[in-house]
């Protein structure tokens, strides 16, 4: 009978497991001199209409996101904008009065953002390559990005893509196992 527990204990934390990392968003990072670049991999449920990292000192957000041979055709724009006016939401389409920058971006002071203007949205499924870029001195740090369905996925941009980006979902989805596995563990010591 423990055996069965054990297993059935197990599986459900695989399956949980699986589930936290089935909706990811990755962003990698790279940097050419002064001018960094942003490749957005979507493997989450939904498209992603608008995502935003976070800086210390940067500027001149820019996106070459705007190729006619794909299918549909997926049109976006960018800014810069600081800590105050994201907060204030002074910024693409006031997101900001909706997440709270210290909490998504920690002790930065700016984020380049970028957003879709004509309804597309990055693919599920699809990895955009460079299209995304800014000027600064370093590589960025955290990001949040918004699904068109109203997934909320936020994490750490990758230098060099070696790195998993955790999802705070991941938590979420985890965290009933592991307490039913803790309490099992109890039981078991009682």
């Amino acid at each position: 009978m423990l055996k069965s527990k054990q297993l059935f204990l197990g599986l459900a934390l695989f399956f949980s497991f699986a589930q936290a990392n089935a909706g990811s968003v990755t962003i990698n990072e790279s940097m050419v001199g002064t001018t960094g670049y942003y490749s957005v991999t979507n493997n989450s449920a939904e498209a992603i209409w608008l995502f935003a990292v976070s800086h210390t000192a940067a500027s001149n957000a820019q996106t070459t996101r705007d190729y006619s041979n794909t299918s549909p055709v997926s049109l976006f724009g960018a800014e810069t904008v600081s800590k105050v006016d994201w907060n204030a939401g002074n910024d693409y389409n006031g997101i900001g009065q909706n997440y709270d920058f210290d909490t998504y971006f920690g002790t930065d002071t700016v984020v380049n953002t970028y957003f879709e203007l004509d309804g597309f949205g990055i693919s599920v499924g699809e990895t955009t390559g460079n299209q995304f870029s800014y000027t600064a001195l370093a590589m960025a740090s955290n990001w949040i990005a918004l699904g068109v369905n109203g997934g909320v996925y936020a994490g750490t941009a990758i230098v060099g893509g070696v790195n998993a980006v955790p999802l705070p979902a991941a938590a979420v989805l985890f965290a009933p196992a592991l307490l039913g596995f803790l309490g099992f563990r109890r039981k078991l010591q009682a």
